[in-house]
């Protein structure tokens, strides 16, 4: 019965159990650390001959396993007294970490290397002489074997050997088996022949894997913000993770007057797509991350000249803030009518935007269907809210003044419809319903079906409101005929919204530009995340 090889395996064992007392191999628990475990599909790394043994560009994520794959080969070469020698390879047998593996841990921030955590789990148990042994019947046939030379063989089918032969990652960090080094061919044994039954006829080999090089990772790194205040950072995401499958972070675009986002300098990784209103980053381990400087990253946002407007509450508030600023897409459909924000002042009615402080009546902006109002000299626009006192009121008043606006909103919504002037047939405005309504984190999305070309429309109004009967507290987009979806942002979290909406139509009646409303939609409801 052939030795059983346990001595490198004992070394190994007592190697782990001393690097446990160490100061380098204390765990760090991941749930301590970060916010929530990525979802990743569990996969499986076997070392094999499909991929030469070498899976240096896969990472292995906790819980994962990586072992090696044997390969049986039989090769032949010529003896010194010209006869043919049998060799017969059981290559790749094992894989042992070494006594001392290449540990790297520069990637490491928040966690240390736990060598402890490579759990050997999974052996080989073989014997070269009984592998594939139709592969090489012949060579036993020519051999011409005496009476101890059977016997030699015998013993050689009898005997088996285990080793160690791969590993789970229980560390709680995604690691990556950045090289195995080629161990030392082991001889198993030599069956001889020939005339004198003492010729080398077939001899047996066994490859091993060891000393390994390994690469540690963060299961997380975080995301910090340079030249961003308090404000603009917040929604944004604050972490990227080491995985394998795709992950998109979105930043919201922080506007500023006169200033247009061209990007981000920082994780110079990600494939970097900037929208109207946000980027999105995208990456995988796979295209992205792999060859890339993994660790905290800052990133800070680049701006080039572009068109703002930012509206002044005047003394009011809009949005609950003194101003707000909004970027002007002046080749984008997603035109919105600034007469659409309203801002609030106790005691006042708005009057409407002007483009000057001191001359609220001289530059009253008076058409605002189009950015034909906007200067042409000027990137950061500012208009104004001009402000008118509410007269004092009986309370006598006030009920025949809500029983008026009650009416008013009726007729507005159910008006009877002025022909366009410009149109053939003088056909009314249809209606329109909406066809999906979405919640998302502060923001909802209104999705509909587009208007036919026949039917002549200038665009999409959509309401929303925290009083399902539109009473108060009401807010109105425009789009274009072109879209077919709204996204709302900037809303409250966990507030019901009533959401309605309708077609309309820009004419010209008696030289004066005016529009004509479809009738609204049925009203939806949806709950903000």
């Amino acid at each position: 019965m052939k030795k059983q090889k346990g001595g490198f395996r004992k070394i190994i064992g007592v190697s782990m159990a001393c690097c446990m007392l160490t100061n380098l191999a204390v765990p760090v628990s991941f749930a301590e650390e970060t916010k929530k475990e990525p979802t990743y599909m569990r996969m499986d790394h076997p070392l094999k001959e499909e991929n030469n043994w070498d899976i240096s560009n896969e990472l292995i994520m906790p819980g994962e396993a990586f072992y090696t794959v044997p390969k049986f080969e039989v090769t032949y070469d010529h003896g010194y007294y010209g006869q043919t020698v049998t060799n017969l390879y059981l290559k790749h047998v094992s894989l042992i970490l070494g006594e001392e593996p290449r540990l790297y841990d520069s990637k490491l921030i928040r966690n240390k290397v736990d060598l402890a955590g490579l759990t050997a789990d999974r052996t080989n148990t073989y014997n070269v002489w009984t592998t594939q042994t139709e592969l090489w019947k012949k060579s036993l046939e020519s051999a011409e074997m005496g009476e101890d030379t059977q016997k030699q063989l015998k013993a050689f089918q009898e005997g088996e050997s285990t080793e160690n032969a791969g590993y789970t990652n229980n560390t709680n960090t995604p690691i990556v088996l950045e090289q195995v080094r080629a161990g030392a061919t082991e001889h198993e044994g030599t069956i001889y022949g020939g005339e004198y039954s003492s010729t080398p006829m077939i001899v047996g080999y066994t490859t091993h894997n060891s000393n390994c090089t390994i690469q540690f990772y963060e299961p997380y790194y975080t995301i910090s913000y340079k030249e961003l205040s308090e404000e603009e950072q917040e929604g944004m995401p604050d972490c990227y993770y080491v995985q394998r499958e795709k992950q998109e972070l979105i930043l919201k675009t922080p506007v500023r007057a006169g200033c247009h986002l061209t990007g981000w300098s920082g994780m110079a990784f990600v494939d970097e797509k900037v929208e109207e209103g946000r980027t999105i980053f995208s990456f995988d381990w796979e295209h992205n991350m792999i060859h890339a400087n993994l660790g905290d990253q800052t990133v800070t946002p680049r701006y080039d000249s572009g068109k703002t407007i930012t509206f002044n509450a005047n003394g009011g508030s809009i949005e609950g803030k003194e101003s707000v600023i909004y970027e002007l897409h002046m080749d984008s459909e997603n035109f919105f009518d600034i007469a659409d924000h309203i801002p609030q002042q106790e005691g006042y009615q708005f009057a409407g935007w002007c483009l000057k402080p001191d001359d609220l009546d001289g530059s009253l902006l008076k058409h605002t269907e189009n950015y034909d109002w906007v200067p042409k000299y000027r990137d950061d626009i500012q208009v104004y809210a001009k402000w008118k006192e509410k007269p004092k009121e009986t309370e006598t008043e006030k009920e025949t003044k809500t029983e008026e606006e009650t009416k008013t909103e009726k007729e507005t919504e159910n008006r009877e419809q002025i022909p366009d002037v410009n149109s053939k047939d003088g056909q009314k405005l249809s209606g329109i319903s909406i066809k999906k309504l979405t919640a998302g984190k502060k923001k909802i999305t209104v999705k509909w079906k587009k208007a036919k070309k026949s039917e002549p429309v200038s665009g999409y109004q959509i309401q929303y409101s925290t009083d399902k009967k539109f009473k108060k507290n009401v807010r109105t987009k425009k789009c274009g005929k072109k879209k077919n979806s709204l996204t709302v942002s900037k809303l409250k979290a966990k507030k019901k919204y009533y959401v309605r909406m309708r077609k309309f139509r820009n004419v010209k009646k008696d030289g004066k530009k005016s529009r004509i409303y479809g009738s609204f939609s049925k009203v939806k409801k949806v709950k903000v995340r």
